[in-house]
């Protein structure tokens, strides 16, 4: 995982389960077929993390790094879990902030 997102009970079960196979041949000299019968996933997606493929992003460029990203995330969680109520107003004034800075910093780097 490229950058902390929520994720499901379900996708996190996934995830771990993938792992623990992939444990399961490096470390325990399982063979991948068996490896993947064992945790129930399939054989190309074993194999696929073995070789450390990892699909690339559909569509384009995003518009934030994900540093931002995590930040602006970060900001609503937070605020959230300590009762301040969000309405769209909120986010949007934290977005474009966030817009704001970044385009002064792309400025002075294409300027430099």
């Amino acid at each position: 995982m490229s950058s902390p997102t929520l994720v499901s009970a379900a996708e996190a079960q996934k995830q771990l389960t993938v792992e623990a196979a992939v444990h399961a041949v490096q470390k325990l000299g399982w063979s991948g077929r068996k490896a993947a019968e064992y945790y129930e996933i399939p054989l190309t997606t074993l194999k696929r993390r073995l070789l450390n493929l990892q699909p690339e992003r559909d569509g384009g460029k995003t518009k934030i790094p994900s540093h931002e990203e995590n930040a602006l995330a970060n900001f609503l969680i937070n605020s959230s879990d300590i009762g301040i109520p969000l309405n769209r107003q909120h986010c949007a004034g934290v977005i474009v902030e966030i817009n704001t800075q970044l385009s002064k910093l792309y400025t002075v780097i294409t300027l430099m």
